[in-house]
């Protein structure tokens, strides 16, 4: 597990409320630009810059990554205890600090999830800001995810939803054996007109072809398969017609 921390934790541009700085506009050019941590230049030898402050770029939310991992063939009794917190961000330069050194998703071992989640909120059903919500699910060749995963990513944490951000939950990508799955998680499953709004979203900011197809699920309806189907041996297949399409 700990391989999938960063290894340069201590370089992460710290948050202070010298460097803190207020934008209402997207996050994402310099989401874009700012590939590595970017910092003001520092001559050690000239003391009038001896204690100049890091550049730092504030995004609008703070993210927190998880993982979870289970083996082939094992069940998972407790869900939430088995989710393993990575780090939590608040600038730009903090997101990249800890993402270039998370292993790739196409080198995680099968059955595995990453979760990218506002600050706050916890990758599960039952959390307060996901109990009344849902998600869209695209089902993925193998190969692919990896891709879709990071231009999601880059999308939610650069604040380019629109103006349906503060309806977002989180995003997760689950790594299977057959196939991969991208998921994302709203706070509103009954609000139809915000859902269709984020199935667009996802088609355009991942540039899916136009066959692909996105199934919707209130987290109420899983959490009630999960419970018909919690003694069964085989997991029940967690989707069903989606009622937007």
């Amino acid at each position: 597990m700990e391989s999938l921390w960063p290894r340069n934790q201590n370089n992460a541009t710290p948050v202070t409320s010298n460097t803190l700085s207020t934008s209402h506009g997207s996050s994402f050019p310099k989401l874009v630009q700012l590939q590595r941590p970017s910092y003001t230049n520092q001559n050690h030898h000239n003391h009038s810059n001896a204690h100049a402050q890091p550049s730092v770029h504030m995004l609008k939310y703070s993210f927190t990554f998880w993982y979870m991992n289970r083996t082939f063939g094992s069940k998972i009794k407790d869900y939430e205890s088995s989710l393993k917190k990575l780090m939590t961000f608040s600038s730009v330069e903090e997101f990249w600090s800890i993402y270039a050194y998370l292993k790739r998703p196409d080198t995680l071992p099968v059955i595995s999830d990453f979760h990218l989640f506002k600050e706050g909120i916890k990758p599960i059903f039952e959390d307060s800001a996901n109990q009344n919500g849902g998600k869209w699910t695209i089902r993925l060749r193998k190969g692919v995810a990896v891709r879709y995963w990071e231009q999601l990513v880059m999308a939610i944490v650069g604040d380019q939803f629109w103006n349906i951000g503060d309806e977002l939950c989180g995003a997760v990508l689950s790594i299977r054996n057959s196939e991969d799955l991208i998921s994302v998680w709203n706070k509103s499953s009954d609000n139809g007109r915000v859902n269709l709004k984020i199935r667009d979203f996802i088609k355009q900011v991942l540039n899916l072809p136009p066959d692909t197809i996105l199934e919707y699920r209130g987290h109420k309806d899983s959490l009630i398969d999960t419970y018909n189907h919690h003694t069964s041996d085989k997991s029940p297949h967690p989707y069903e017609k989606n009622k937007y399409n």
